[in-house]
């Protein structure tokens, strides 16, 4: 059986909706711990991601440097998808690229776009942000930070007829 998956949605009353350097701060997880495929993104003026391919992976260290050196960069589309050190790209790869735009974002049960992920965090037309982990702690500090936030599946709820 898959791991439960954990989800929160900010979009109102909040700053920083997509400056993923605020987003990611006050989340109970070591970035350096995991390495990232970001997937279809769309960044204004960080020149450390490359603009040619629809996906860029980086180790934990080299997000983190991302984040001090563009922190009020806004990523308008993004989804940034932590991954087990074990996992390598190739692996990665063997599964579509998460896109920030898919319908699985608002579906019950809640999942990840990616398999093989433990934390999903998703900018969204820089309208808001999903994150989603298999940890709940993880969310349980997003949520903490960002009090105007919902719990996703709760508000997935409160859509369907």
């Amino acid at each position: 059986m898959p791991n439960e998956i954990y989800g929160a949605i900010l979009d109102s009353g909040e700053r920083a909706y997509t400056l993923m350097s605020e987003v990611f701060a006050p989340l109970s997880l070591k970035i350096e711990d995991y390495n990232w495929l970001v997937s279809h993104y769309w960044i204004y003026h960080i020149d450390d991601i490359p603009w040619d391919k629809d996906y860029t992976w980086l180790t934990g260290e080299q997000l983190g440097q991302v984040f001090e050196k563009y922190p009020a960069h806004q990523w308008i589309w993004a989804v940034l998808s932590g991954f087990d050190k074990e996992v390598s790209l190739e692996e990665a790869l063997s599964y579509p690229l998460p896109h920030p735009e898919s319908e699985e974002l608002w579906q019950l049960p809640l999942t990840c776009l990616h398999p093989l992920v433990c934390h999903e965090i998703v900018a969204w037309d820089s309208t808001l942000t999903l994150v989603k982990s298999v940890q709940k702690e993880v969310v349980d500090s997003f949520r903490e930070a960002f009090p105007l936030s919902d719990d996703l599946k709760d508000r997935i709820t409160s859509y369907e007829l």
